[in-house]
């Protein structure tokens, strides 16, 4: 247990490293170790000051400069040191993201969108903040605490080792409260998902809401959330800070006790005991800020690993062969089951894509199942699918030639141009072109660059910017999943119209239909599919 439990941290470490950048890094351990003299750099300038004639001139300008000149090295060191800690974090984060993106891109149905959500805006910053800062500044204060330790025992042995002992005291507190902090963490993470997935409920169903007249109930449920996740917050920040509260009476002791015992013992002037009061001042403050960043590592464990789960490395895959003389798809002794639930039971059939082909059957019965089939998002089955071309070329199937067309399609709050390419390299001649084959170039003010809200289309003309995205892909299969679904008569018929006047095969699901709308009709019935036109 012990062994794969290590083995568990060491993967996790390695899939953070692996996401740091090399070069950033080197540069940055330089800087970080030449800062981290931070720490002696008052305790030397009391020493010096201990040793200057105030009466000579010389001295003291030797003295002035020496010293604001160590100050200026030191916080060039920490200067450059910090922008490199931004640097690095910087491609931490985008890295982190690009990797979950793919992984969402290539795997949809791993994650909600709004653990989706919650991943790339809570749980990075809570990472950036808590652990990736951490992680990378605790070495700093590591080497600083060595270079002020260091520093007290030249100085004194006895003495220096008990201002030593005395900062060390600090770290009790963090052991005491360990369990403690990593069980605050995650209930923090836990409470933050739950609050934003009942804030993304309540936009996005204020319409089902406000329909219902339950918005008072609504209002008060989603704030009884918001305020179970506050109070986990101050829960969490509480015990930070009584972490902290008990370092302050041991960094009293650290500091006060090694000082009398150095008077007693007269072994050091005045000056060099206050130039080791201070060197340990700066000893206890990298111990504290050591303390603080393995809280918040510790703390933040558990979001860090689930933004790793999700953020491994992934490749969307590229498109396969894209051809244009499909003839038909057939369907050979294919068997679909979801969750031990038969689907459909060895069907063979063939449609043909010289035609309109329209889908019927009850509510659930796996007419949407049989879509994903055949686009190929769906390929736990038994059996084959076959997509032949004219040329006698047989394909698997794929969403290089295969578009769905779908009932409520999505429309991005940006560009007409945007929604049509979703960011791919298209030229504006094509997308004219394109809109006006679907009736849409009037709808958008003759722009490219006319500006989508979600409620500046209607229902009809989002559906005309879906088959947009479909033909200006040269799909030639369009799958239509119950498209007319929620649209009037007239906008279905203009729509009918517009798929009539293009060279796309449209196979269909439809409730309501007209017969001489189709050439072919399939019934899904006893898990099979029957052709009853």
């Amino acid at each position: 247990m012990i062994i794969e439990k290590n083995k568990s941290v060491a993967v996790s470490l390695l899939k953070f490293i692996k996401l740091l950048p090399k070069k950033e890094m080197v540069l940055y351990i330089i800087f970080a170790l030449l800062y981290s003299c931070q720490g002696i750099v008052i305790p030397v300038i009391i020493q010096m000051a201990g040793h200057i004639d105030s009466s000579d001139s010389w001295d003291l300008i030797v003295f002035t400069f020496s010293s604001i000149s160590l100050w200026v090295v030191v916080y060039a060191f920490m200067y450059i040191e910090n922008i490199l800690l931004r640097s690095i974090i910087r491609a931490f984060n985008v890295s982190l993201s690009e990797n979950i993106l793919k992984n969402h891109a290539v795997f949809p149905k791993n994650i909600s969108d709004s653990e989706l959500c919650s991943l790339l805006t809570q749980d990075l910053g809570i990472v950036d903040q808590e652990f990736l800062q951490s992680f990378l500044i605790s070495p700093v204060w590591g080497a600083s605490v060595l270079v002020s330790v260091t520093y007290l025992l030249k100085q004194n042995i006895i003495v220096g080792s008990l201002f030593t002992v005395g900062a060390f005291l600090m770290i009790l507190p963090q052991f005491i409260f360990k369990r403690k902090l990593k069980e605050s963490g995650e209930l923090l993470s836990s409470s933050k998902e739950k609050n934003l997935r009942a804030i993304t409920d309540f936009g996005k169903g204020i319409e089902t809401i406000i329909c219902n007249q339950a918005e008072k109930e609504n209002v008060k449920q989603t704030l009884i959330t918001l305020s179970e996740m506050e109070t986990t917050q101050f829960k969490y920040y509480t015990l930070h800070n009584l972490v902290m509260f008990w370092t302050g009476p041991l960094k009293a002791v650290g500091l006060i006790g090694p000082f009398v015992i150095g008077l007693v013992m007269k072994q050091n002037s005045i000056t060099t005991l206050i130039a080791m009061m201070s060197a340990s001042t700066y000893l206890i403050n990298p111990l504290q800020q050591i303390l603080e960043a393995i809280a918040s590592i510790q703390a933040s464990q558990v979001i860090k690993d689930k933004l790793l789960t999700f953020g491994s490395e992934s490749e969307i895959p590229s498109k396969g062969l894209h051809i244009h003389t499909l003839e038909e798809i057939q369907l050979k002794n294919v068997t679909k089951s979801y969750d031990n639930q038969e689907i459909f039971r060895d069907v063979t059939v063939t449609f043909s894509l010289s035609q309109h082909n329209l889908i019927v059957g009850d509510s659930g019965i796996g007419k949407t199942t049989l879509f994903r089939l055949i686009s190929g998002q769906d390929k736990a089955y038994s059996g084959k699918i076959i997509f032949k071309s004219i040329d006698g070329r047989e394909l698997t199937p794929n969403l290089d030639n295969v578009a769905i067309i779908h009932q409520n399609p999505y429309v991005f709050h940006t560009s007409v141009r945007h929604n049509l390419t979703l960011y791919q390299d298209y030229s504006d001649s094509l997308l004219i072109s394109t809109l006006k084959k679907v009736g849409l170039w009037e709808a958008c003010c003759h722009q490219l660059d006319y500006e989508l809200t979600g409620d500046n289309f209607s229902g009809g003309q989002i559906i005309k910017l879906e088959i947009a995205r479909a033909i200006l892909r040269g799909k030639q299969v369009l799958l239509a999943d119950e498209m007319m679904a929620s649209l009037d008569e007239a906008s279905s018929r203009e729509i009918r119209n517009v798929l009539k006047q293009l060279p796309n095969s449209i196979i269909e699901i439809a409730h309501h239909y007209n017969l001489e709308d189709y050439d072919a009709i399939y019934r899904i019935e006893n898990k099979s599919i029957v052709r009853i036109k």
